[in-house]
């Protein structure tokens, strides 16, 4: 109902108190207290008074019910949200996980490439095998273009790559930028 509805609703009472009880509900307006939300006046004690003397107000035992309920229904929601907050963490774990497993896997790609270049090199350059292009291209099939790999090995003879060069050479065929940390 609106407090418009309720203002009708309402009438003016005068009524006379003992001044230590109209002292006491002064005291409590001036302390800020508040009773189910509502700022301590002469018109709320009237009000209370009158369940209270009426058989009106609820009971306590009901109120302390009510509250419980109010709890649980509030605990719930918190034991939801608990679960949400959770299952996104699980995701995000994962995730991230798949991450560093797949930055695992590029890396060990990069390291096998750079040994197959180190152990195939005298058969490519020295003896111009150039069937074994073809096994490291199949090899990383879909990774590596022949002619980017044939043009990493050099038309004269020269000696092995160091294994630091030679994974500087696979990373640059396999457009491997790093993982961004340490394996």
């Amino acid at each position: 109902m609106s407090s418009v509805g309720r203002k009708s609703e309402k009438i003016y009472a005068h009524l006379y108190l003992r001044k230590d009880l109209h002292d006491a509900i002064q005291n409590g307006r001036r302390d800020k207290k508040r009773y189910d939300g509502r700022l301590f006046s002469n018109g709320l004690a009237f009000e209370l008074g009158a369940d209270i003397l009426l058989g009106v107000a609820e009971n306590e035992e009901d109120v302390l019910k009510q509250k419980l309920e109010d709890i649980e229904i509030h605990q719930n929601s918190i034991n939801s949200q608990r679960y949400i907050i959770r299952e996104q963490l699980e995701k995000f774990e994962a995730k991230k996980k798949s991450i560093q497993d797949q930055g695992i896997k590029e890396r060990q790609d990069v390291e096998l490439l750079a040994s197959k270049i180190i152990d195939l090199w005298d058969s490519i350059v020295l003896y111009k095998n150039t069937k074994n292009i073809d096994f490291i291209v199949r090899h990383f099939e879909g990774k590596l273009i022949w002619d980017k790999v044939a043009s990493m090995f050099p038309l004269k003879y020269e000696p092995a790559p160091s294994s630091e060069t030679a994974f500087q050479i696979a990373a640059s065929l396999l457009e491997y930028e790093g993982d961004g940390w340490n394996v």
